[in-house]
């Protein structure tokens, strides 16, 4: 099986999310629409991890 190749870009945009800093979608999106697709996809994984860090942040609240 092959191993997708890692494309500098997104390995950029990773690991801005990562450490949770914001990113410009719509200028990544215009710059790169040949990646449009796959930029949507960690746009998705940026929302559910902010989520997720919401809910986590909650509960502690809740429990104090």
């Amino acid at each position: 099986m092959n191993e997708p190749e890692e494309h500098p870009i997104l390995v950029a945009v990773a690991t801005t999310i990562a450490d949770g800093l914001p990113v410009d979608w719509e200028s990544l999106i215009a710059e790169h629409p040949e990646m449009a697709e796959e930029l949507e996809g960690l746009r998705v994984l940026q929302g559910v991890e902010a989520a997720s860090s919401r809910a986590g942040k909650s509960r502690k609240k809740s429990a104090e």
